[in-house]
């Protein structure tokens, strides 16, 4: 069975991309997880050089912080904070996973999770086109590093899985989309081979369908969705993460959210 941290316990830190926002989610003790989004790029003063992986979201290919730099500071960390990896494109993801095998981050804490993230398949709003990150391609360039670092070295590795949409098409997920993450669960035996699997679901579009991840949540247990709203798009309404909640009411231990809630207005009378 997979051991993951319960997503409700999760207070997350988005897109932790610069020295500063970094940071600020140490010095911060609410935060038990960083994320930061991972390509390659330069840092100041080595744009003449080769490219090295970086912490920063397309197109943006400058960043204060490097993965390397990232890596560090989080195992200098004494608290218990759970990380994410986003991977931005397909390039960056074996030179992140050998500086992952060198540094081993978290490796001070037992109960840590380093989550491997990617869009990994075409969904909503972007289906027919292609994803930067391919399945196949990350989970079998992820699962030949993370299954040789097995032993004592303390660290605990999941897959976080998304789907590439345009949270701006209004189309919900589809029957489609999650028989797809299901066939690439089966084919990867990725709950025997990693600490367990996330969905990482667009909040406004699982809002739209949620029963659509039914069947996914049933046929394996100990996977989790962690639904979120992304850089660029407009707070979430809480009557939309409250719909969410009430169709998962019976697996709420299971659902955990990464959202930009809307603020309610006090001066409304209802």
């Amino acid at each position: 069975m997979p051991h993951l941290p319960p997503p409700h316990g999760l207070v997350w830190a988005h897109a932790t991309n610069s020295v500063s926002k970094l940071s600020a989610a140490l010095a911060d003790p609410i935060i038990t997880a960083i994320e930061a989004d991972v390509m390659l790029g330069y840092t100041p003063g080595t744009e003449e050089k080769r490219q090295q992986p970086i912490t920063s979201h397309p197109p943006h290919l400058l960043s204060d912080l490097s993965v390397s730099s990232f890596m560090h500071e989080l195992k200098r960390s004494k608290t218990l904070r759970h990380a994410k990896l986003d991977f931005k494109q397909m390039e960056a993801v074996p030179p992140v996973l050998q500086l992952l095998k060198e540094v081993c981050p978290l490796s001070h804490h037992e109960d840590a999770v380093a989550f491997l993230n990617a869009d990994i398949l075409p969904g909503p709003g972007r289906r027919g086109q292609p994803v930067p990150v391919p399945a196949d391609r990350f989970i079998e360039s992820c699962l030949d590093q993370v299954e040789g670092m097995r032993g004592g070295d303390g660290i605990r590795f999941a897959f976080s899985l998304g789907y590439r949409v345009r949270y701006e098409s209004g189309e919900s997920y589809s029957a489609d989309d999650a028989l797809s993450m299901s066939e690439v669960v089966l084919k990867h035996n990725l709950l025997s081979r990693s600490a367990g699997v996330v969905l990482a679901l667009n909040a406004r579009l699982l809002a739209l369908k949620p029963d659509v991840f039914d069947s996914f949540l049933a046929a394996f247990p100990g996977t989790q969705i962690l639904a979120w709203t992304g850089a660029g798009e407009p707070p979430i309404p809480q009557q939309e993460i409250e719909s969410i909640k009430h169709h998962f009411f019976n697996m709420e231990t299971r659902i955990g959210f990464d959202c930009d809630i809307e603020k309610q207005d006090s001066s409304i009378k209802i």
